[in-house]
């Protein structure tokens, strides 16, 4: 911390000399009821409000003093009340800075009363400046000035656009750089109020801006008073930033992207650097990027080609994105090498590196070429021939007729280069120069890999249940003089019933409704009126219950994007006619059979392409045999050794049969003996299971 206190008090000893027109004379502080700490700094005429910034961590704020020169007994003054541990003052050609060194951040506000500048620490209840406000909801940008008595400034323009990062940025352009600005958060809304100012009437609108895509729905820009009032509407979880450059006063709203989706719109530069409040006013951009470089440590080299003056107010940012707004608002750009960074116009870099791809073009041009045999393991020699041969570097011109050097994106043979490939020892042929064969040996290191391979297990399951009941009734009336006989003894369950006269029963039955396939009768005489008639009768049941459960599982192992099938089953011959008139055997087949495509994803999900289907031999039609199908086609993504269903059909057949005498079989009670009840309940279900599993050296094959 000390070493930083230092850099940002040497800072001003680079900056040109001014004739010192005021002079600090001495600093003291007391501390106010309110909890308030309050240093007085005494000036030997009435000063100019300070320029200054803030850091969080380590806990300080700066004020510059220009034109102005200590005349104070110490240097450094031990405060150790409140959060101010100690001021500490610095003079460096006519100008003065003072750093308050602070236990934790904290607001502060100044005023003028005479020949003082009075600084008051803590939070408070007064109007005031609010230059550190990372413990308040109202974030104030600009000087502490009496308002009322500023001359009206205008905002000349409010634009929206959307951000890389997938954000809303509302941009402001301000007549007046030292606008004062208050940011208000509240429940779904950010408040921007710039005090003293106007907005032309054809700026006082509302921008529906939701087909954006941004957290920013809307934007109202009114006149309120003598204020100019933005009221920005966002929705979701989001996170806003404001800062200034020059004329320019950004707000940022930007998503809040999660760990697992990373950011809004793909790879956006991410700023984790130590937050900083910056407030300067038309200070050399060379001074506000040595500070920086003070504040980081990094080794940062300045082109003498960076001039010019910029304005910027920042409030707790981090310093990395601090540095990208400068360079972007004064049109620079950085190259970073260790820990050196290099900032100078864009177009200065730009040509810095078109220079270096010229160079080392030209000594691509005198490299001697070698020749190397590169031995390929897993892929194919003629497929990695012709893929180095499409990514070779190419020479082009740009617009300004320089040559540069472009590729697809990877670096290979150079334009001197060429490539054969032997399919015989499956090896590649190289002759290039030393950087080509290197390039292309980190090729073949990254293609030249074993493909991945997948095991996948389908998992037929078909289960049936079945369920058959039949129930029939005959009988009828003889009238011979004759005695009912039976072989063995008397009519029973089971056995064959005969009817008088050694005549079988059924031959005399006028009811005569059995059921259709019985598995069991029973016969009986009912009545016998006199000698000669009688009155019989026979019952006839079946009932049949049934369960199938069928499961077949078939595997099949295949290389990373690569088909394979696996069938079994039975080839059914049939004859069938020639156009000729003469016949011939064809075959149909019936079989279990997997079709799959897998692709291994980069986290090791597998993609299937799946055909699933089991056939079976279903009736004869004209002496040609059906096939009962049943097949899935889908595709579907599964995580590694995880079971999915792919589907399931389930099916339910509920028949009953009734015949009966017209009439009679309509009957109460009676009407059972003229009936046959036939009732048949049948359920089938099919469920199809997956599972992929990629091949490692620890797989175990039998799970």
């Amino acid at each position: 911390m000390l070493v930083l206190m230092a850099g940002l008090l040497a800072i001003w000893w680079s900056l040109p000399a001014l004739a010192a027109a005021n002079t600090l004379t001495s600093i003291k502080s007391h501390q106010l009821p309110n909890h308030q700490l309050e240093v007085v700094l005494d000036f030997a005429s009435t000063p100019q409000k300070p320029l200054g910034f803030s850091i969080e961590n380590p806990a300080m704020i700066a004020m510059d003093f220009v034109n102005t020169q200590l005349n104070l007994s110490k240097r450094l003054y031990n405060i150790d009340s409140g959060s101010v541990r100690s001021v500490a003052a610095a003079e460096a050609s006519g100008r003065t800075r003072l750093v308050f060194r602070l236990t934790k951040p904290t607001p502060y506000q100044t005023r003028v009363e005479g020949h003082r500048l009075i600084v008051t620490l803590g939070h408070s209840s007064t109007d005031g400046e609010m230059l550190s406000a990372s413990q308040s909801k109202t974030t104030r940008f600009g000087n502490q000035q009496d308002v009322s008595s500023t001359a009206q400034s205008t905002i000349t323009n409010v634009e929206f656009h959307r951000g890389k990062d997938g954000g809303g940025l509302i941009t402001l352009t301000l007549s007046n750089p030292n606008q004062l600005i208050d940011l208000t958060q509240q429940a779904g809304q950010i408040v921007v109020n710039a005090h003293h100012a106007t907005l032309p009437p054809a700026l006082q609108r509302r921008m529906v801006v939701t087909d954006f895509g941004t957290p920013v729905q809307r934007v109202d820009c009114t006149q309120d008073g003598q204020n100019v009032k933005l009221v920005i509407s966002a929705t979701g979880d989001y996170e806003q930033l404001a800062y200034q450059a020059d004329n320019k006063f950004t707000v940022d709203i930007k998503p809040v992207a999660s760990a697992s989706t990373g950011s809004a719109s793909g790879i956006q530069p991410v700023y984790k650097g130590q937050r900083i409040s910056l407030n300067f006013q038309n200070i050399p951009v060379r001074s506000v990027l040595q500070l920086l470089a003070d504040f980081t440590g990094l080794n940062i080299v300045v082109s003498d080609a960076v001039t010019g003056n910029v304005t910027l107010r920042l409030k707790n940012v981090p310093w990395d994105q601090a540095l990208a707004i400068i360079l972007q608002a004064k049109g620079l750009a950085e190259r970073r090498n260790g820990n050196v960074v290099m900032i100078a116009p864009a177009n200065v870099i730009e040509e810095q590196e078109q220079q270096q791809i010229r160079t080392q073009r030209a000594q691509e041009q005198l490299a001697p070429l070698h020749t190397e045999i590169f031995q390929i393991r897993y892929a194919k020699a003629q497929t990695l021939a012709a893929l180095l041969q499409s990514i070779r570097t190419t020479q082009k011109s740009d617009n300004r007729g320089n040559n540069t050097q472009s590729s697809s994106g990877v670096a290979g043979l150079s334009q001197r280069g060429s490539v054969v490939a032997d399919p015989r020892t499956n090896s590649l042929i190289v002759r290039d120069t030393d950087q080509g064969l290197a390039n292309v040996a980190r090729l073949i290191q990254r293609l030249d890999v074993p493909i991945k391979q997948v095991l996948i297990g389908a998992r037929l399951v078909i289960a049936k249940q079945g369920f058959n009941r039949d129930l029939g009734v005959t009988f009828g009336s003889v009238n011979q003089p004759q005695t009912a006989t039976s072989p063995g003894g008397s009519v029973g369950i089971g056995g064959q019933t005969y009817g008088l006269g050694g005549y079988p029963a059924g031959n005399q039955f006028s009811v005569n409704l059995p059921a259709a396939s019985p598995t069991s009768t029973f016969g009986l005489t009912l009545a016998k009126l006199d000698q000669s008639f009688n009155l019989n009768l026979q019952l006839s049941a079946a009932e049949a219950e049934n369960k199938i459960r069928q499961i077949s599982n078939p595997r099949v192992i295949t290389a990373n994007d690569t088909q394979a099938m696996i069938q079994q089953g039975v080839q059914i011959p049939y004859q069938q006619a020639s156009s000729s008139g003469a016949t011939n055997v064809a075959f149909k087949t019936a079989a279990l059979q997997l079709s799959v495509t897998p692709h291994i994803t980069p986290n090791n999900r597998v993609l299937m392409e799946l055909d699933v289907s089991n056939d079976s031999v279903g009736g004869l039609y004209a002496g040609v045999p059906s096939i009962n199908t049943q097949e899935i086609k889908t595709q579907v993504m599964v995580d590694n050794g995880q079971t999915v269903v792919l589907g399931g059909i389930y099916q339910h057949d509920l028949s009953k049969t009734v015949n009966k005498v017209p009439f009679f079989g309509d009957l109460p009670v009676l009407g059972a003996l003229f009936r046959e009840n036939s009732t048949a309940n049948t359920k089938t279900e099919l469920l199809i299971f997956i599972t992929p599993r990629i091949i490692s050296n620890n797989l175990d094959l039998s799970q």
